[in-house]
């Protein structure tokens, strides 16, 4: 007891920041779960897959605004907590620089919808794009460095709970497809406008100039972060448009269920890791990190157990009208939890706290090369393209980059 006691002592801002963080994961996670029957049973399976189809696009070209921000801006923040002129500065200059990523990454949004989506589904697709709003004025990096997201996570949850209740009363039947992604986007813009007035109230954030070369080194600074993100977004949220693409609307309902599910068991890992990257990028403690990783790892096996009891109740309460062979794809993708936990946790408690960001770039970079020549070869010498061949593709990948990362951290630990 004693020593839980030092710990909780040594470490009260990180485990106030888990708290906060995993209050908000859970909001994030659970949501969508309380809303599935709801819109399976008014608008459809093939007509809210469309909309995450949608949303799937959206969702990987806001990687190019992120930049690698979030893991960046959150260093140098974690840094110089007690700085206030340097954490302006990096306000300003990340929200800047995301502002002038949106400008090329909305166009080729809109040049997508225009060759892709059907002119019916033209006003469906533009609504999707909220996600861009909140990624350029939610600054998360900013909470995380700061160790404070008790305000983001009050937000979340107040916006969320009238976000579920409007979509409740306005949204009936098939037709109300329009009127559930202008909710969604009608949900972005808010709780992005809510999160522009935070860091001016409580985080003493105020104007400060942005000269040319601080958008330079800001961009320079997150330039390695930017190439591992693009090219983890690229071999993870590309497989929702992969699924929309060469399935149908309900095979993209199943594996965003899928992911889901995931997401919900990696709840605990996630809050763990992002709790605590602050400190460790900080302190560099790699004892700390260590015993992290370690507990990281006895949680996820935990979980994946769990997981694959609630999934078979899940599935049938969630996705009554979906054919129950399809519930493999949630007991595979669940167990990439295992090889994903420990990459992680080196990528954040070693790479980036060490700089070898350009490394983790290559590591990711090669990992996804893998990726997609294993679904090329699948696609090529397989006769029948299923979603259950697909998602076990997705799996050995993981375990193939758990291998090179395991490989990457013998190799770097000898020069620390």
């Amino acid at each position: 007891m004693k020593k839980i006691s030092v710990l909780l002592k040594k470490h009260k801002e990180s485990f106030n920041n888990l708290g906060y963080l995993g209050g908000m994961q859970v909001i994030n996670l659970v949501f969508p779960f309380i809303i599935y029957p709801h819109l399976i049973n008014t608008i459809g399976a093939e007509q809210y897959g469309k909309a995450l189809y949608y949303q799937g696009i959206c969702l990987l070209l806001a990687v190019f605004i992120n930049y690698g921000f979030n893991l960046s801006s959150t260093r140098i923040i974690a840094s110089n907590k007690d700085n206030v002129e340097v954490i302006r500065k990096i306000y300003f200059s990340t929200v800047l620089s995301k502002l002038l990523l949106f400008v090329p990454v909305f166009i080729i949004y809109i040049l997508l919808g225009y060759f892709n989506v059907d002119d019916n589904d033209f006003l469906i697709y533009l609504l999707c794009a909220g996600p861009f709003i909140s990624e350029i004025f939610i600054p998360i990096w900013l909470y995380q460095g700061s160790n404070k997201l008790k305000y983001s996570t009050y937000i979340n949850l107040i916006l969320k709970a009238m976000l579920l209740i409007a979509i409740v009363c306005f949204v009936k039947d098939e037709s109300d497809l329009y009127h559930y992604v202008l909710l969604m986007f009608l949900f972005h813009f808010i709780i992005s406008s809510a999160n522009v007035i935070v860091p001016f109230r409580y985080f003493n954030i105020k104007y400060v100039r942005i000269y040319p070369q601080d958008l330079v080194e800001s961009y320079r600074d997150g330039f390695s972060v930017f190439l591992t993100s693009v090219f983890v977004a690229i071999k993870d949220k590309i497989n929702i448009v992969i699924v929309g693409h060469f399935f149908g609307g309900v095979e993209v309902v199943v594996y965003d269920f899928a992911m889901k599910v995931l997401n919900v068991t990696s709840i605990p890992k996630n809050v763990l890791i992002t709790s605590f990257f602050p400190k460790v990028a900080n302190s560099k403690d790699l004892d700390l990190a260590k015993n992290i990783s370690v507990f990281v790892f006895g949680i996820n096996v935990t979980m994946v157990v769990f997981s694959w009891i609630a999934t078979y109740h899940l599935y049938n309460l969630l996705l009554p009208n979906v054919p129950s062979e399809y519930m493999y794809i949630v007991m595979s993708l669940v167990i990439s939890i295992l090889p994903v936990g420990v990459s992680t946790c080196i990528s954040r408690f070693v790479l980036v706290p060490y700089y070898y960001d350009k490394l983790l770039a290559k590591t990711v970079i090669l990992n996804c090369v893998l990726y997609f020549f294993a679904i090329g070869t699948y696609k090529i010498f397989v006769e029948e393209y299923t979603l259950s061949g697909f998602t076990t593709v997705l799996l050995f990948t993981y375990f193939i980059e758990f291998i090179i990362r395991l490989f990457v951290l013998n190799m770097v630990r000898k020069k620390l």
